[in-house]
């Protein structure tokens, strides 16, 4: 299969990562792993199972682990809770069925066995419908909303403000893979226009409108804020020779937001406005040309590399199998990816700083241009 990845760029705060894992970091509100009513437990019952069987449908089985791991102190709060006219002791039979298929799923899951975890997670889903016998439809099928600026702001009334900032609640939404996600259909749409020509080494003002896809400007209370900031821009040259990383200022109208940058070239940029709309809870990157030539992109005819030098820095990236055509020709598969930072000496780099909420920012771009996706470290060794 021909290589999808040509560019990773990476961020360093101080200095980064040593080793670590790298996994993209899409927001899960607080209260899914803490659901506090019985409404809210089996809100997340019902989303986290359609989420692991979105995962099946795609074939992406090794992520399943962290999706039904959530379902697991919803279950707790639900065995808890005394149903009227339900036997106990039938009840925790049930309970005591639902748990072991969970943490079996979350084991097949993270030993590679496909088949193993749909048949568990078919049981699982009839025990669950046993469960839920005794419960009224309206709190079985339960929409919770929240705040996206104070999430433990709570509420099945969709007409109800946030107590704190007065601003509408959303309908609370859990991303279906913590690894990489891909709206059904985006949502967002972006364009930008720069106020003068860019050139090559003079700072340039760009505008940047985001609307939905019905044309409705999108503010900042349209988005979910991650590391730190609602909207992100990701900045980079036809050939990727040139690339940016900033974060996009509110304007004075609603979805009208300026971004700085200083191009290195005389060429043309494409933009990459990084958001989570709080309707789907799912990261999109709306792409929008910069003084587009107009013409299709050629192919880069990149080669493959693992090492690249920076800041006095040497980076290197690995895989498990020791090669990075593993990574190309199983698309849609887990894949683990390490790097391994060292100094001028040669010497392993361990000491760490956070920026924006992580140690490091990867960002990949895809041969198309069009895809793009942003990881951050995980795992002990980072947080040493």
């Amino acid at each position: 299969m021909k290589s999808s990845v040509i560019l990773v760029s990476l961020l360093f705060c101080l200095v980064s990562i040593a080793a670590s894992r790298v996994r993209a970091d899409v927001p899960v509100p607080p209260r899914v792993l803490a659901p506090h009513s019985i409404d809210e437990a089996w809100n997340v019952i019902r989303l986290a199972t359609a989420n692991v069987e979105r995962l099946l449908r795609d074939g992406r089985s090794g992520e399943v682990a962290d999706q039904i791991s959530l379902c697991s102190a919803a279950l707790r709060l639900i065995a808890r809770t005394p149903v009227p006219g339900i036997d106990q002791i039938k009840r925790d039979d049930q309970t005591s069925r639902a748990f072991r298929a969970v943490n079996l799923i979350a084991r097949d899951s993270m030993a590679g066995n496909a088949q193993g975890v749909a048949n568990v997670f078919a049981a699982l889903q009839k025990t669950l419908q046993e469960l839920a016998q005794g419960f009224e439809k309206k709190t079985l099928d339960a929409e919770i909303y929240h705040c996206t600026e104070h999430p433990d702001v709570i509420s099945t009334d969709a007409a109800q403000l946030c107590s704190t900032c007065k601003r509408a609640l959303h309908a609370r939404r859990i991303p279906y893979s913590f690894i990489y996600v891909q709206p059904d259909s985006p949502t967002v749409r972006a364009s930008a226009k720069p106020a003068a020509p860019l050139a090559k080494g003079n700072e340039s003002m760009i505008t940047l409108q985001l609307q939905s896809l019905g044309g409705k400007p999108l503010p900042p209370s349209e988005f979910i804020v991650t590391h730190m900031h609602p909207v992100h821009v990701i900045i980079a040259d036809e050939k990727l020779a040139d690339y940016h990383f900033t974060h996009a200022i509110p304007g004075g109208k609603d979805g009208e937001y300026s971004v700085t940058f200083t191009p290195a070239l005389d060429a043309s940029y494409r933009l990459w406005a990084a958001v989570v709309p709080c309707t789907t809870g799912l990261q999109e990157y709306a792409a929008a040309e910069i003084n587009s030539s107009g013409k299709d992109i050629a192919p880069l005819g990149i080669t493959d590399t693992h090492t690249a030098s920076a800041g006095g820095y040497q980076f290197q990236i690995a895989f498990p199998s020791g090669s990075r055509s593993s990574l190309t020709s199983q698309a849609g598969s887990l894949q683990m990816m390490r790097l391994l930072v060292t100094d001028g000496a040669g010497q392993q780099v361990t000491t760490l700083e956070p920026f924006m909420q992580a140690f490091a920012h990867i960002t990949g771009i895809y041969e198309n241009q069009q895809t793009v996706f942003q990881l951050h470290p995980t795992g002990g060794d980072v947080l040493l």
